[in-house]
């Protein structure tokens, strides 16, 4: 099929009947792109023209922000076909303007929808960006065979582990499709991945694509998406269940750089099963907190609002995890505590805003959370940074919707954990007491170990 979509001339892709939504959505769409294309044309007013996108945007959610609860784009980008893992290669092995999208009567050609949508979601809260990680992906694997035929290099670190890791939002009606659905494209791009083969079990399949990334580009990069709770037997604990969908959003672990600049240092034995790994012990945990749920599945993929019991649930965590940090001296870190867990909340990078300034934010959205101030977070910092008059319209405040979603966002599906030695941090929702803390060399963040059997 590879082959067919590279030497296509046009690939029609239906997206079933329109919606009076989705008719708008096109329509708003069609307007952005050329809003953006036209702030690149050099000319008079450029600066000017430079944000018309922007404030196309913003005049569209300032009014019907309350109706448009997933996005600008929520009705179109909820259609099946942007979930499905085979028709990535539509996109990524076709060539340029080839690709149109139908919805009913509309029909947008795909470098507009993905102009438009990149735009549109460039300017909304954190929940709803991953609505252009749909068209990203397949765009930026076009763009990796592109330079691939020119003979110049990849610029995305560690792209084969980069590309399969965003491929396990895809769905697949059969599990080894996951990876198979990939596979001509990674043979256009030079990436050893076996050749399909129904015949093996899963988890030879996934063993095998896993090893093949980290050989390829010398990154663990996998290992930071593997859950501990995959259901496929005899799945190696190193190798990601790539038909799991994961409960939490695609953490950006290429902005972290824990082990600075060493490099990759592992072997494989016993059939490529075992993985042999360098690297520095830390700590063990302690201490841990309820995961943060979230149902992903129905406000992230179909576009439905999350309810007044969500975020109840979410607060109660959030309040049991300040209650265990209170276990932490207040001298533990070289700042106030409630920054300090501010930060861990945060992750420290911040869908590349300015970490700083919504850090400064972030008091204000811990006052309400804990609903008291007699903990030891109130070190270094007012005892009531609300006056209680105010809280009610701080709680309507654009400033606190940001928060909530900021730190809602990046902890769905973790949970907070205290270590022997009083270091705080998230990990996976799987993470218990007695799981050991470790950074091995070339790594971008630590990882859990768990010792089975000996």
């Amino acid at each position: 099929m590879d082959e067919i979509y590279r030497k296509a001339a046009r690939v029609n892709v239906w997206l079933g009947p329109s919606t009076p939504a989705t008719d708008a959505e096109i329509s708003s769409l069609k307007k952005t792109s050329l809003l953006a294309i036209a702030a690149m044309i050099p000319g008079p007013f450029l600066d000017w023209r430079k944000g018309l996108p922007e404030r196309r945007v913003a005049d569209l959610r300032g009014p019907h922000a309350d109706n448009l609860p997933c996005g600008l784009v929520g009705s179109l980008l909820t259609r099946s076909w942007f979930r499905r893992m085979w028709v990535v290669q539509e996109v990524a092995m076709s060539g340029p303007n080839v690709v149109w999208f139908y919805c009913g009567e509309q029909m947008i050609r795909f470098e507009l929808l993905y102009t438009a949508v990149v735009n549109h979601t460039a300017n909304m809260p954190p929940s709803e960006r991953h609505w252009s990680m749909s068209l990203r992906v397949p765009r930026l694997l076009k763009e990796a065979i592109q330079l691939r035929d020119k003979g110049e290099p990849i610029p995305q670190p560690a792209p084969f582990s980069w590309f399969l890791s965003t491929l396990i939002w895809k769905f697949a009606t059969k599990p080894e499709d996951k990876i198979f659905a990939f596979y001509g494209i990674a043979k256009h791009l030079g990436w050893p991945l076996p050749p399909p083969d129904y015949g093996k079990p899963v988890h030879q399949i996934y063993t095998e694509a896993t090893r093949c990334a980290i050989q390829q580009d010398q990154s663990l990069l996998l290992l930071h998406i593997v859950t501990g709770t995959s259901r496929i037997e005899n799945l190696p604990s190193w190798v990601p269940d790539f038909a799991q969908i994961p409960s939490c959003l695609m953490k950006e672990y290429l902005a972290f750089g824990a082990s600075k600049n060493t490099l990759v240092q592992c072997h494989f034995t016993e059939n490529g099963r075992c993985l042999n790994l360098n690297g520095q012990f830390i700590d063990v945990i302690k201490e841990w907190g309820s995961p943060l749920v979230w149902s992903w599945e129905d406000t992230g993929f179909n576009g439905r609002v999350p309810t007044a019991d969500m975020y109840q649930v979410a607060y109660q965590t959030i309040q049991e995890w300040i209650h265990i940090t209170e276990k932490v001296s207040p001298h533990q870190y070289a700042e106030p505590l409630v920054n300090a867990f501010g930060r861990t909340l945060l992750m420290d990078t911040i869908d590349e805003r300015d970490t700083a300034q919504i850090l400064r934010l972030y008091p204000n959205f811990h006052s309400i959370v804990t609903q008291a101030f007699q903990t030891k977070f109130a070190d270094g910092c007012p005892h009531n940074i609300l006056h209680p008059n105010a809280r009610e319209t701080y709680l309507q405040s654009a400033e606190f919707r940001l928060m909530q979603e900021h730190v809602i966002t990046t902890n769905i599906g973790r949970t907070l954990v205290l270590t022997e030695r009083g270091l705080m941090g998230t990990a996976p929702d799987s993470a218990e007491a007695d799981d050991v803390i470790v950074l091995f060399a070339g790594s971008r963040v630590p990882c859990v170990l768990r010792q089975q059997g000996e």
